[in-house]
């Protein structure tokens, strides 16, 4: 028997938690889809502007930043603020605590499971997946880069290149001038990308990306040689 609900939405990123959230709140029902099981890793340095804070309920924060310096090219560029502009969190727990806080309110979750189709119709939207179909009044498509919403609606997109990237955790009495309350983000140091530093409660958070096929390890460990973040 197909299952039926007011909105299906397929991916339970922040964006997918977040609405799921708000719709069981209000009353529907609701059931996220997604591929992974909580709480799964996230590769994001967890930066949430102050803005977006007040739309999510009271998460664990683990640094309020107040700061930031721009890198390009060997210049830094250096803003700070007086009060908090943004706040950093674990993605990982962030968003197991988003959609906990939603399965609170009454929103279904089904994990570990794949979205393979969507049939669209004028009265109803059927979301195919390989542990049965769904049937919803709307469909919120959360699902990311490789989103099955889009190419179910052939909406086409532009032509993107994947990103590469590393990220390490380093316990931040292991890092050179350790701020709390800022971060850094460095563009040009590698082809098309750039690094990045963020505090993390008791972590750094370091890493590097790139749209070219690069020697990534190798350029990382120049970039953290080369601007001495470690004594």
């Amino acid at each position: 028997m197909t299952e039926r609900y007011d909105v299906v939405i397929i991916g339970g990123g922040p964006a997918g938690a977040g609405a799921s959230y708000e719709l069981a709140d209000a009353g529907a029902k609701v059931l996220v889809i997604e591929k992974a099981k909580y709480p799964r890793p996230k590769l994001c340095a967890g930066c949430i502007s102050k803005r977006s804070v007040d739309l999510f309920p009271a998460f664990s924060i683990k640094n309020s930043i107040k700061g930031g310096i721009l890198g390009f090219k060997g210049q830094e560029f250096v803003e700070k603020v007086s009060d908090e502009c943004a706040v950093i969190v674990d993605r990982e727990e962030f968003d197991h605590f988003l959609i906990s806080k939603a399965q609170e309110k009454g929103a279904h979750l089904l994990e570990e499971t794949t979205v393979k189709e969507i049939e669209l119709t004028p009265t109803v939207r059927k979301v195919i997946t390989d542990k049965g179909v769904f049937e919803a009044d709307y469909v919120i498509g959360a699902d990311g880069y490789h989103s099955v919403t889009r190419k179910s609606i052939a909406c086409k997109s532009a032509s993107r290149k994947f990103f590469i990237a590393i990220e390490v955790k380093v316990p931040k009495d292991m890092f050179k001038d350790f701020k709390e309350d800022e971060v850094l983000i460095d563009i040009g140091v590698v082809k098309k990308g750039y690094g990045w530093y963020f505090p993390q409660g008791e972590f750094v958070n370091i890493g590097i990306a790139t749209a070219e096929k690069e020697d990534l390890l190798n350029i990382f460990k120049a970039y953290t040689k080369n601007h001495k973040l470690f004594p």
